[in-house]
């Protein structure tokens, strides 16, 4: 997969997470992410946006969003989702 690939399937999977369970992710700390951030907190911890993280997503951020979509497992961080 190419790294624009990766980048279009990101952005279809964010749309097809949230018309499927819910576009808002709250964090048990009170602190509401969309789909894509929910991925970068995953990958990256908390503090995720202080990081220096790619600009794309990368194989291993590909095979959890693949999880979290078709197994429905989700991280024990979150709290609940509100569609």
């Amino acid at each position: 997969m190419t790294e624009q690939d990766r980048v279009n399937w990101c952005i279809r999977w964010i749309s097809r997470m949230a018309f499927k369970y819910g576009g808002i992710i709250v964090a048990k700390t009170g602190r509401n992410l969309d789909w894509g951030q929910a991925i970068c907190r995953e990958q990256y911890g908390e503090n995720w946006a202080e990081e220096g993280i790619p600009d794309s997503p990368t194989d291993q951020d590909i095979e959890r969003m693949r999880r979290w979509e078709y197994e429905g497992k989700h991280p024990d961080w979150v709290e609940e989702i509100i569609r």
